[in-house]
């Protein structure tokens, strides 16, 4: 059985990593306005 903190550790990852990437898609998308 995986662990509750192991899990929510990777849950944690995984959102940072899609915020972190969604953030750097939408300031890309800034720079080809300007």
């Amino acid at each position: 059985m995986v662990s509750r903190v192991f899990l929510i550790s990777q849950v944690c990852s995984i959102a940072f990593e899609c915020k972190y990437s969604l953030r750097k898609l939408s300031e890309s998308n800034l720079d080809a306005r300007l």
